[in-house]
């Protein structure tokens, strides 16, 4: 959703959404980003509470599917269907990193979500300040998929652990 700042409270933004208001917590907004009255926000529904006045919309940008939805905006290949999002994860503020596959084999998935010369990719760290994003390759296989996530670390060895549903990854100095 996109709202527009109506009042800035002393724990939470009022965003003006047209016809109602919600509330983004302080806690949700991205640190170190401070808004003031009439600034334009783009922000995920977290929760719609029913209370005796009515609903109350509570609103983030730190959660890591509003990541999946401003790359879901900004590919249309994940639009269509053609590019998958697996997972996202999110250190607001500072990193994050989300994983996807193509379900044909001739759409390269990092490829479309990075775009030419980075437009899209770029387009969504502009909408969360900066934050640096790296977009992973999903794999069937669960060491890979570590091995990938934990690039450009170069790991020398994978334990799985079946029963605790751990991994134990050894990497050099």
């Amino acid at each position: 959703m996109t709202g527009i700042v109506q009042r800035v409270e002393k724990n939470h933004y009022v965003i003006n959404l047209g016809k109602t208001e919600a509330i983004l917590p302080y806690k949700e907004a991205i640190p170190n980003e401070p808004y003031k009255r009439r600034d334009r926000v783009k922000a995920y529904i977290l929760e719609v509470e029913k209370t005796q006045k009515g609903c109350t919309i509570l609103l983030s940008r730190t959660h890591p599917a509003f990541l999946v939805k401003l790359f879901e905006l900004e590919v249309p290949e994940i639009q269509e269907g053609i590019i998958k999002v697996v997972g996202a994860a999110r250190e607001p503020g500072e990193r994050a990193k989300i994983s996807v596959y193509s379900q044909d084999p001739n759409v390269d998935p990092i490829g479309a979500c990075v775009g030419v010369k980075g437009s899209r990719v770029q387009a969504v760290v502009q909408e969360l300040r900066g934050e640096k994003i790296d977009i992973i390759p999903w794999s069937k296989d669960p060491a890979k998929f570590v091995c990938n996530a934990l690039a450009p670390a170069r790991v020398s060895k994978v334990y799985i652990n079946e029963e605790e549903h751990s991994m134990e990854v050894i990497v050099p100095r």
